[in-house]
């Protein structure tokens, strides 16, 4: 029995090892008990153990966090790019809702991926919302104030 840890009164962690056969057998018990299973992002869904839990689900959802894919070309990291062109087309392929940060997020994937949209929920669900509650402290901004919080890839549009 893999080690449990109560989080609070609704929440409960597991501590598994997928190579653990028991441990294996208890989260597909899990899985196949649950109405849905969530996935963080496409890097999960590398791995046969999370490609099989995708698959066996009643329900997929797949949160994107980007164009993985492109965002791994931009890096020049070929191989990556490939393997994870195939991991996102079987995310798409295969989760009932599909959740992107972005409208244009959302319309590249609708775009690139040619598939029977009839059976998928799309959920745009923003980072910040469109107008977020930050109190002026005048003392501490200037008007030449600039804060970023994303990275430094080529992606990103810094320059």
């Amino acid at each position: 029995m893999p080690q449990k840890n109560v989080i609070n009164n609704e929440d409960v962690e597991f501590l598994v090892n997928p190579l653990n056969p028991l441990h294996f057998l208890f989260v597909v018990v899990k899985v196949l008990n649950s109405d849905a299973i969530y996935f963080h992002s496409i890097y999960r869904l590398c791995s046969f153990f999370h490609g099989l839990l995708s698959l066996i689900a009643k329900k997929s959802i797949i949160d994107l966090h980007g164009a993985v894919p492109e965002e791994l070309e931009m890096q020049g990291k070929i191989k990556e790019y490939r393997v994870f062109e195939k991991v996102e087309k079987f995310a798409i392929e295969n989760a009932d809702i599909i959740i992107c940060f972005t409208e244009k997020l959302l319309d590249h994937i609708k775009n690139k991926y040619q598939i029977d949209y009839s059976q998928k929920n799309f959920l745009l669900i923003p980072i910040l919302p469109m107008e977020v509650g930050v109190q002026n402290n005048e003392k501490n901004i200037t008007s030449n104030t600039v804060i970023y919080s994303g990275g430094l890839q080529k992606w990103q549009q810094v320059e």
